[in-house]
């Protein structure tokens, strides 16, 4: 969950958008995409077989590895309630990491946390680099293999 430090960050840096119930902000096979916090409304992270992922609502915010790495998009985020929401492009994020200037908001290291909530019985479990899975405090993610388009939920023991 994005802090209201970290918006208003986002707000100086991008600007603030609606969409509508069924709109696809990106999906799979998208070159690029804008990083998007979410001020009001829900949206849905699903597959490229139409399997849903996660839902984030306000607060809440999409942008993957491959938004800053540049790796086609490989999942599709579809509108579920309207929405208002801060789309930072991606070129401007990249600058801001790059100088440093992400410390402000946070942002950097929001890749390897993750959050829990419950909207509507969904629950919403942010999807995490196979390298940061030892980070989780229930060693649980998603696992999605390049040659595949299927995510499976893992969950792994110490050993």
């Amino acid at each position: 969950m994005l802090s209201n430090s970290q918006l208003a960050t986002l707000r100086r840096h991008g600007e603030e958008r609606t969409a509508e119930a069924g709109e696809k902000l990106f999906e799979v096979g998208d070159a690029t995409y804008p990083f998007i916090a979410i001020i009001e409304g829900e949206v849905s992270v699903v597959d490229s077989a139409g399997g849903e992922i996660v839902r984030h609502g306000a607060s809440g915010f999409l942008g993957e590895m491959n938004l800053l790495s540049g790796q086609t998009v490989f999942l599709t985020a579809v509108v579920i309630e309207p929405m208002r929401y801060i789309a930072v492009d991606r070129e401007v994020l990249r600058r801001q990491e790059s100088r440093g200037q992400d410390r402000e908001s946070g942002l950097a290291a929001r890749g390897g946390r993750r959050s829990r909530s419950t909207t509507h019985n969904h629950v919403t479990e942010p999807a995490v680099m196979a390298s940061e899975l030892e980070q989780l405090p229930d060693l649980c993610g998603y696992l999605k293999t390049a040659s595949s388009a299927v995510w499976l939920k893992v969950a792994f023991t110490k050993g």
